[in-house]
C-alpha cells in the first residue's frame, strides 16, 4: 500500500500537479490508499494536451519518491530510478507530503 508520495519540482516540494504550470492539463490517478500486487503498475498520470514540449521540459526538473509496505508491514522507498530501497517505516513532514 502506498503510505505517501513527494513530488519535488527543483527546489520546492509541491502539493498538486497544477502547482506546475506545464501540468495543467494533467489527468491523475489517485494512489494513495492504493494496493498494487508484485509486477503490476498503475498510470499516474495522463496528459492531453498540445504543448507536450513543455511538459517534457519541465519534467526535467521534477522528483517524485513514493513509499510503499507490503501487508506484512514491510516498506520501501522508491524515486525515478525504479530501485526500492527499504526502509524501517513510511514517514513524511506534512511541508514535504504531496496531496493528490
Amino acid at each position: 500500500m502506498i503510505k505517501y508520495a513527494k513530488v519535488k519540482d527543483w527546489p520546492k516540494y509541491i502539493k498538486t500537479w497544477k502547482d506546475i504550470k506545464p501540468f495543467h492539463a494533467i489527468t491523475q490517478s489517485h494512489i494513495s490508499n492504493r494496493t498494487l500486487s508484485p509486477q503490476n503498475s498503475i498510470t499516474p498520470l495522463l496528459y492531453k494536451g498540445d504543448n507536450a514540449k513543455a511538459l517534457v521540459r519541465a519534467d526535467d526538473s521534477i522528483s517524485i519518491e513514493l513509499c510503499y509496505c507490503s501487508i506484512y508491514e514491510e516498506c520501501w522507498v522508491i524515486d525515478r530510478s525504479n530501485r526500492p530501497t527499504p526502509v524501517e517505516a513510511c514517514s513524511i513532514d506534512d511541508e514535504q507530503m504531496f496531496l493528490e
